[in-house]
């Protein structure tokens, strides 16, 4: 019996990101059962990138080889083609999967119900929804998907407010191999200048318009407002994230906020890969352990 065919369009298994880390983790619970041919497009790789070969399953690069101008010049035509549109019909041609599915935004996925050769492939898609209302472009591509699911509970009652039939919700889980607390929390929030007693709340999300950095930061500083001096004294904010990217001006968020000092940030050293909590203080840094000047904020890329 031929195994059935399953392909992944993802941003690339290997990276850091939240999408990537999802597909990741997915992929590899289905390619260690054995019972299927396993596949990822991987969106934001090349040809060129030695990472590909960490991947255990077919692993198709999306982006044009660096050598070929003509190749790179058509890529370049279309935004799409950066979410994986640019390699995705010729790997349907290649693979011939039974099954593509993706969890991404709708302009990042839209492509892929409406390709010539969609009527060959079983389409489960689990797109975004965090927010109200949805568009009818969303809602038009989501009725042709085969299997809808959403992140959430909430995304599902959504999708079925609008008439749609989702399966259910798929939520991200910790695996407790991985996400664990790491060493002892005092020591580590002296190590950061904190006091012990220091309360902290924290998040770890990319850079992006829809995480809403700017009311997370007003929040914060209305409570430090508002709270009992007691509290207020020894809190202070967690962002896990990212400045320059495709989002909101982080720096311009904290100086505005009244609050700096109470706002920590994660940094990373692209000489020797050392990484820190710190209260912000800029974009780029010198290294508090080879004292290179090549610190900076952590972000899809250059991750921890």
């Amino acid at each position: 019996m031929n195994k059935k065919r399953i392909l992944l369009v993802n941003e690339a298994s290997f990276l850091t990101t939240g999408y990537a880390t999802y597909g990741r983790e997915v992929l590899r619970r289905l390619y260690a059962t054995g019972k299927y041919e396993i596949a990822e497009i991987g969106c934001y790789s090349s040809p060129e990138n030695l990472r590909n070969l960490e991947v255990e399953w077919k692993f198709y690069p999306n982006i044009p080889a660096s050598n070929d101008a003509a190749a790179i010049q058509e890529y370049q035509s279309l935004k799409i083609n950066e979410f994986g549109a640019w390699k995705f019909n010729e790997v349907l041609l290649d693979f011939k999967p039974d099954i593509v599915f993706n969890f991404t935004d709708w302009w990042m996925s839209e492509y892929i119900e409406r390709s010539p050769l969609r009527r060959h492939y079983h389409y489960a898609h689990m797109p975004t929804v965090d927010a109200l209302p949805l568009d009818d472009q969303w809602i038009a591509t989501y009725k042709g998907v085969d299997s809808l699911f959403s992140y959430t509970d909430w995304g599902v009652k959504v999708l079925r407010d609008y008439g749609l039939n989702p399966i259910g919700s798929a939520p991200p889980g910790a695996d407790l191999g991985v996400y664990y607390p790491k060493g002892n929390k005092q020591q580590t929030k002296q190590t950061m200048g904190l006091p012990e007693n220091a309360l902290v709340v924290g998040t770890v999300m990319r850079n992006q318009i829809r995480k809403l950095f700017p009311d997370l930061i007003q929040a914060f500083s209305l409570f430090l407002e508002r709270a009992p001096a007691s509290i207020a004294e020894r809190s202070y904010l967690y962002l896990h994230t990212g400045f320059p990217d495709m989002g909101y001006h982080i720096p311009r968020l904290i100086k505005e906020s009244g609050c700096a000092r109470r706002i920590l940030m994660t940094y990373v050293c692209g000489t020797c890969r050392a990484a820190y909590g710190s209260v912000y203080t800029d974009v780029r840094n010198t290294c508090k352990k080879c004292g290179s000047y090549n610190v900076t904020l952590v972000n899809s890329t250059a991750g921890i």
